[in-house]
């Protein structure tokens, strides 16, 4: 009974430290708040998702290089969202904060159970959920990595608990929402075919294929079903390999360029020292046990951990853009930290009052960090920034001319906010898409231009990207009698009928961007209930 009692009590602390990490995720997560501003990025996958409700799969609505599975997310946000009469944009943003809090959990139940302590796990989620290029998109994004961070700790948890098939299953996942997390499949076939014992590695290894296989094949069913297997393919492996403009920079540039970035956005100095101590708790369980190099290598946080990490970071010094190409990485920073507590604790154990002494340590120092994040997240120069968008696109509403198209170049995001459904799919036309729709166009730029034509567009926004084709498309809309203006920051091209709207709707067009779209009389156009006049 004592025994049952003890587990009991410990099942109870289990619980209550989870919920102490998911209280602050949450809390610093809406520090930014649902009317944080909407990114390019961002409106691709709310975009996705918006038109998958409507019916259209990824891919034939707009081309992204990415996995399909954060615009399914979005999709089934905005289906629900339609089914129960919510805002479709609102409901994507809470279902991506729910996928950034479950990996909080996540991040918990692994760091808990590879350094068997429940303060290492606490530690790790809090830094993770604390990490600010992690928690500035949780609630005002949605970012399309954010599942995957969810999906790479929960792989690396079942990895631990030797379940081969959810550990394959995840990350298959994974890799389905951004291409370098295949780095885990390749992880969890490898363990399950090593780790197992002998009689059972055909099974441990059959567990695994079959887990990375079914995602991969419910994907590819649906898009055969749908006859849009060639704009899967083209989108997430053709264009990846060989459409992609990177900058061409050598290897030292390429680690400055990281290092840079995980210093702005990975939390500074606690990105390098996480990642320190990790490589030390590594390297001291390596020595540790040592006597069996076997036993040594076969420990979760060398064939588990560091190998994905080496994938993963290795990745890295090959293709890294911005902010976002950080978050395969946060999980090990959080792991150092919650690796250093654990092990703080369990050299402490001898001593009860030592115990209790780097408990309060610990949990003092993870106070302050959730106090300075706290004030940190408030102060973000984005957060609200949606209202402004959303009068800039109101603007948009009222000066497009009915029974003609808004056509978007570059940024869906005055799609997302108008609910407009764009003549193309190539919206996003940076990192060298621009360049692939020319050369998989009849006649190149001279079929662009017409299918643009065609559309019969009144209002083309033009932004986002740069290069050939934007200057060759910014002539062409001047030759074809479209006036340019800017509508708030919004550089837009309109036809006279779009002008005499603007007048008749009270919409200023401007000569240069303004911070927001306003009337003719200066007065900010509304932001939720925008109204178009008769006539």
């Amino acid at each position: 009974m004592r025994g049952s009692g003890l587990l009991s009590q410990r099942k109870t602390g289990a619980v209550a430290l989870a919920l102490v990490a998911l209280s602050v995720a949450v809390a610093l997560f809406c520090r930014f708040g649902l009317h944080g501003a909407l990114s390019r990025d961002e409106s691709i996958y709310t975009y996705a998702g918006q038109q998958l409700a409507r019916g259209v799969l990824p891919y034939a609505s707009i081309f992204d290089p990415k996995g399909p599975v954060a615009a399914v997310v979005s999709g089934a946000a905005a289906w629900l969202a339609g089914a129960t009469g919510v805002s479709d944009f609102y409901a994507i943003r809470l279902a991506f904060l729910a996928f950034s809090v479950l990996s909080v959990l996540a991040m918990y139940l692994l760091a808990s159970r590879l350094f068997s302590s429940r303060l290492a796990g606490l530690t790790a989620a809090i830094v993770l959920a604390a990490s600010p290029a992690f928690a500035m998109d949780a609630l005002a994004g949605p970012n399309a990595k954010t599942p995957g961070v969810f999906f790479a700790v929960t792989s690396m948890l079942m990895m631990v608990q030797r379940r081969w098939f959810w550990a394959a299953f995840a990350a298959s996942l994974g890799m389905l929402t951004w291409q370098p997390y295949f780095v885990y499949v390749v992880v969890a076939g490898l363990l399950a075919l090593c780790l197992a014992q002998r009689g059972e590695r055909r099974r441990s290894f059959t567990e695994a294929l079959l887990g990375g296989a079914l995602p991969v094949l419910a994907i590819l069913v649906t898009f055969a079903a749908a006859g849009q297997l060639s704009f899967l393919a083209e989108a997430t492996l053709v264009f990846p390999l060989t459409g992609v403009a990177r900058a061409d920079e050598t290897l030292a540039e390429q680690a400055s360029h990281v290092a840079g970035v995980a210093t702005e956005f990975g939390g500074g100095w606690l990105f390098w020292l996480g990642l320190v101590l990790l490589v030390g708790i590594i390297a001291f369980d390596i020595v540790r046990h040592r006597s069996s190099w076997r036993r040594a290598v076969s420990r979760p946080l060398v064939c588990v951990v560091l190998l994905t990490g080496l994938g993963e970071f290795g990745y890295a010094m090959f293709d890294f853009q911005s902010y976002p190409d950080l978050y395969p990485l946060l999980p090990y920073v959080a792991l150092g930290f919650g690796g250093f507590a654990g092990f703080l604790v369990t050299s402490s154990r001898a001593r009860r009052s030592r115990r209790i002494g780097v408990v309060v340590l610990v949990a003092m120092s993870l106070g302050v960090l959730v106090a300075v994040r706290w004030t940190e997240f408030g102060h973000d120069p984005r957060n609200g920034e949606l209202i402004a968008q959303r009068a800039d696109a109101c603007g948009l509403r009222r000066i497009v001319v009915p029974g003609t198209s808004l056509y978007s170049l570059g940024d869906p995001v005055p799609l997302v906010l108008t609910g407009r459904t764009n003549p193309d799919r190539f919206i996003f036309l940076a990192a060298g898409v621009a360049q692939w729709k020319v050369d998989h166009t009849p006649e190149a730029m001279d079929g662009w231009t017409s299918e643009i034509a065609a559309a019969n567009p009144s209002v083309v926004v033009l932004r986002d990207f740069s290069g050939q084709a934007y200057d060759a498309l910014d002539v062409w809309l001047r030759r074809s009698g479209y006036r340019e203006a800017f509508l708030g920051p919004w550089r837009v091209f309109v036809t006279d009928e779009a002008v005499a709207r603007a007048g008749n709707q009270d919409v200023l067009l401007t000569p240069r961007p303004t911070a927001v779209a306003t009337g003719r009389d200066g007065h900010t156009l509304p932001s939720f209930d925008c109204h178009l006049k008769r006539g």
